[in-house]
C-alpha cells in the first residue's frame, strides 16, 4: 500500500516537472492538455489503489 502510494507520488512529481518544463517553453496549449491528462492519470490511479 506505502509502495503504491510512494509510486503516484513520484510519477505525480515527475509529470508536475515535465508540465513545468513545457510551460517555461510557452507552449500554453499543450501545458493545459498535458496538466489535465496528468492530473486525470494520477486521480485515477489514486482511486484504483487507495
Amino acid at each position: 500500500m506505502l509502495k503504491l502510494m510512494l509510486v503516484i507520488s513520484t510519477m505525480n512529481v515527475v509529470l508536475n516537472i515535465i508540465a513545468y518544463w513545457i510551460a517555461k517553453n510557452k507552449v500554453e496549449k499543450i501545458r493545459s492538455i498535458t496538466t489535465i491528462i496528468c492530473w486525470f492519470i494520477t486521480g485515477t490511479l489514486a482511486f484504483i489503489f487507495i
